[in-house]
């Protein structure tokens, strides 16, 4: 597989890891970024190659930068082939929780914290 079609494979994946973090489900999220289903589901299994405005309106449905989308999915690249390989060794998705105005709030700890956090 070439390099593009596989950096837009992690990307579909880590498009999809984040929606289920968020406990959104593809339609939700297609509704929330006006694409119709279909067309997110391809985005998500790497089959389509979609636009920055695309990109854009995904990234603001997860709530999350376009560029931090992306540094996820490289990260990814990098991390194959090892455990846990979604993000990064410096930083790991604990836990999405909503504030008591409903905000969604993503809580980042380093992987030190988190082994550590672990094993109390």
């Amino acid at each position: 597989m070439d390099e593009l079609k596989l950096f837009r494979k992690r990307v579909g994946e880590t498009v999809r890891k984040l929606r289920k973090t968020s406990g959104l489900s593809q339609e939700k999220l297609a509704e929330m970024a006006d694409m119709s289903t279909t067309y997110f589901g391809e985005i998500e299994r790497g089959e389509r190659n979609c636009s920055i405005d695309s990109i854009k309106k995904i990234s603001k449905g997860l709530g999350i930068r376009m560029e931090t989308l992306f540094q996820m999915a490289e990260d990814e690249g990098k991390e194959e082939g090892k455990d846990d390989a979604f993000l990064s060794s410096e930083a790991k998705i604990i836990s999405q929780v909503k504030d008591k105005e409903g905000w969604k709030l993503l809580i980042l700890v380093s992987a030190k914290e988190k082994e550590t956090y672990e094993g109390m």
